[in-house]
């Protein structure tokens, strides 16, 4: 896919049902005050998406893996995280078994979350690196941030001096 005037239709769909889901997540919102702090982001993201997909294309697979984490986190969103009722949900589905199954009372959606950020966007991560500099690039780029951020580097020695 070159850069183009245009995006392709399914792109333009993922981008249109994003936003539309947006928008039904907020009709009887049960926290109304936090709203916008869940959501603006997406919307925002949703809004410069066709300007950043003709300056940066990826393919419609890689929008697909970004579409499908951001519909997670609009639903999470709408439950401000803590109280997103899947357990009530596989319940529904499947008896309560299968609700409890995961036999904690904490709501673990933001892990489930947490794990689904690295399981989609890593091939879209690396589509980017591949057209855009290079894995070598990446992967120099992660070892300065890993440095960066240690605590070994605010040691009086590191690296094993």
């Amino acid at each position: 896919m070159g850069q183009g005037d245009s995006l392709p239709r399914a792109q333009w769909l993922l981008i249109g049902s994003l936003l539309l889901v947006v928008a039904l997540a907020n009709i009887a919102q049960p926290y109304p005050a936090l709203a916008p702090l869940q959501h603006a982001p997406t919307v925002l993201l949703c809004l410069a998406a066709p300007s950043l997909l003709r300056r940066w294309p990826l393919t419609t697979g890689a929008v697909g893996l970004i579409w499908l984490f951001l519909l997670l986190h609009t639903l999470g969103g709408r439950y401000i995280y803590s109280y997103v009722p899947y357990q009530g949900w596989l319940a529904a589905v499947g008896g309560e078994a299968f609700g409890g199954m995961l036999g904690s009372a904490r709501n673990g959606y933001d892990r489930l979350i947490h794990f689904l950020f690295g399981l989609l966007l890593t091939p879209v991560l690396a589509q980017v690196a591949q057209q855009h500099g290079g894995t070598g690039r990446a992967r120099r780029g992660c070892s300065a941030s890993l440095w960066w951020a240690s605590p070994a580097r605010s040691t009086k020695c590191s690296n094993g001096c």
